[in-house]
């Protein structure tokens, strides 16, 4: 047969798939051109443009918006989205002449349908036209909807996809993180993952970005990349399980997705749907049909272990009322707690601190993701002056969150450590003092030079007691110490080293306050780390029955500052220990340090008994340079002048 034939052949199969796409609620006028232009017919003429030149007629497009097809109230835990492919309307695709609807289909399966709700998203699906959509242009316009009807204010997120669909799902999850930590699934109806043979041949008929990014990947570049990032977040451990289903039946001669092409992404040997072509794969037309049945399958196996509590494992939690406690048993060391995934698919957890919270819990940022099967090692360590209780709020995939109660058992044995910890941070600050580091003696150093070697010291000092503290949280530590110490402008150094190379531990909440408190005892407003601070106020007396002044209102919400309320200052308590005292007498030998040395010798006068000793020292130090700190020393020790 000559090349006129096979074209004339060719054609004709493809005037047929077009017509029957058509049929089936597609756009008429590109699926009628396509075929016309393979076949090489006539048709009919083109209208003339304006510069004389033939124009290809304008065709219609999916114009139904983007909507929810289901949404309970109160909103179930799960979305499910729809997402049809080239040739596909928001709703057309995925309705059965009979009328039965996919999205119908799936609500009423059991077990299934009432914990999710339904949102069908829909592009514009010409194939000619400077109009048309491509894929990453597609991708766009879904999270920008996702995020317009509340899709991503969900803790979990499915997608169900067909033809193109697929890979404008994939690229959504490839630019949005953050969504694709709520995703543990993509389901795939006939996705083309290499490209599909029929666009092969329309690719020398149309010019369309939405038809040339479905070519064959060794001749896409597009999908090369799409392949490429997709495998970088899989192998980060990010992205969701794919489940695919592909197509058994040409399309009136042309298989429009092969079995190769449909099946690549897939985790699990996917089934060829019986009966099915590129068409009625997503019209299914009863509950049993095979189609609905492999996406509730999928759905109970990797979607809705995200609803069961029996899906996790906590062994270190005790249950309690509605939450957990927790108990604390090394109050100055490091202390772990397990979260185990026992479902088949990865699930996330997020932890939620009160702002004046000074319990460090890693990892510092949520939501993680934890593999199936897998486990996370919360690390948890406590900042400032033990407390008996701590709280903070761990959600655990789509279950309600719960309030975690975390108790140290004995807080007399918490302070005895936290007493250690001051004596052996002092005995290196002397070390470090009566060394020569670099063959300058300590007291000829700059004074930030000074500070820096302090806070070294300490931070050394507290890794070789606790080397399995993260270096980050290690800097905190020194930090937190010296300020009850006394010596802030040291603090302030070890901060300047976490927000410089600690950024993530920086974020912390624990940490935040424990910056909040040095600027709160220093007085000082640039603190590295430290948030804005609000002084604590007294309202204003105003006559009853009276409004308050606009200059005394609280400010509306929409008009805070991103500010906390600065902390209270208190004088710790410092031992009298040896290395506490042999350090305030070579602080106070050091014009540089002669403040900081004088304010411990007030706090080991104090500890000592002897109060208006105490005050005198404090006095002095105040004389150099006051501080809220001093003052609050001050008041300890019965003078407040």
């Amino acid at each position: 047969m000559n090349s006129i034939g096979r074209m004339s052949r060719i054609g004709r199969r493809v005037r047929t798939a077009a017509l029957s796409l058509a049929h089936h609620g597609f756009a008429a006028g590109p699926a009628a051109a396509l075929a016309l232009g393979l076949a090489g017919c006539p048709g009919p003429e083109p209208a003339p443009g304006p510069d004389g030149q033939t124009q290809a007629a304008e065709a219609p497009a999916n114009t139904t918006d983007p909507r929810w097809i289901r949404q309970a109230q109160p909103h179930a835990k799960i979305a499910v989205v729809f997402v049809h492919g080239i040739f596909g309307d928001t709703l057309g695709t995925w309705t059965h002449a009979n009328g039965a609807r996919f999205f119908d289909l799936l609500g009423s399966a059991p077990g299934v349908g009432d914990k999710v709700d339904t949102y069908a998203f829909g592009f514009t699906s010409r194939m000619f036209g400077q109009g048309s959509q491509d894929i990453r242009e597609a991708s766009l316009k879904l999270h920008e909807y996702l995020q317009y009807h509340g899709v991503t204010d969900y803790d979990t997120v499915v997608f169900v996809a067909h033809s193109m669909g697929g890979l404008v799902a994939m690229r959504e999850l490839i630019s949005h993180p953050e969504l694709s930590a709520k995703v543990p699934l993509l389901m795939f109806y006939a996705t083309p993952q290499e490209g599909s043979d029929i666009t092969r041949i329309a690719k020398y008929v149309v010019q369309n970005n939405a038809i040339r990014q479905m070519l064959p990947a060794d001749g896409n570049d597009y999908l090369k990349q799409l392949s490429d990032d997709w495998t970088g977040l899989k192998a980060a451990g990010r992205a969701p399980k794919v489940i695919c289903a592909y197509e058994t039946v040409t399309t009136h001669g042309q298989m429009i997705v092969k079995w190769t092409s449909a099946t690549r992404f897939c985790d699990e040997a996917p089934p060829g749907i019986a009966g099915a072509d590129h068409i009625s794969i997503v019209k299914p037309d009863r509950q049993e049909h095979e189609s609905v049945v492999k996406l509730v399958n999928a759905l109970r196996r990797y979607a809705l272990p995200r609803l069961e509590a029996s899906a996790w494992d906590t062994p270190d939690f005790v249950p309690e009322a509605d939450g957990w406690s927790y108990v604390l048993q090394r109050a100055d060391d490091l202390n772990h707690a397990g979260l185990i995934n026992k479902s088949a698919t990865s699930q996330s957890y997020r932890i939620a601190l009160p702002q004046n919270s000074k319990l460090w819990i890693s990892p510092e940022t949520t939501p993680k993701l934890i593999p199936a099967g897998g486990r996370e090692d919360l690390r948890l360590f406590v900042y400032g002056v033990p407390q008996a209780e701590y709280r903070f709020t761990l959600q655990l995939a789509s279950l309600p969150e719960r309030t975690v109660v975390v108790r140290i058992p004995d807080l007399a044995a918490a302070q005895t450590a936290k007493t250690q910890r001051l004596e052996a941070t002092a005995e290196a600050i002397n070390a470090r003092i009566e060394s020569a580091d670099g063959g300058v003696a300590f007291q000829d150093l700059p004074d930030q030079a000074k500070w820096q070697a302090v806070a070294e010291a300490a931070q050394a000092s507290i890794a070789a007691e606790r080397p399995d503290l993260p270096a980050g949280a290690r800097w905190v530590a020194a930090a937190d110490t010296l300020s009850e110490l006394g010596m802030l402008d040291s603090s302030v150094a070890a901060l300047h080293t976490v927000e410089q190379r600690y950024p993530g531990t920086a974020k912390s909440i624990a940490v935040k306050q424990v910056a909040a408190q040095i600027s709160a005892q220093s007085g000082r407003d640039d603190v590295p780390v430290a948030p804005k601070l609000q002084p604590q106020l007294q309202p204003r007396e105003r006559p009853a029955g009276t409004a308050p002044r606009p200059d005394t209102a609280p400010p509306s919400e929409s008009r805070r500052d991103p500010v906390v309320v600065a902390p209270a200052v208190t004088a710790p308590a410092v031992a009298a220990t040896p290395a506490v005292r042999e350090l305030s007498v070579k602080l106070q030998s050091i014009p540089a340090t002669r403040r900081e040395g004088l304010s411990l010798q007030g706090d080991v006068l104090k500890a000592q008994g002897d109060t208006a000793g105490a005050a005198r020292a404090y006095s002095e130090a105040k004389s150099i340079r006051a501080t809220p700190l001093l003052e609050a020393k001050l008041r300890g020790a019965g003078n407040g002048d």
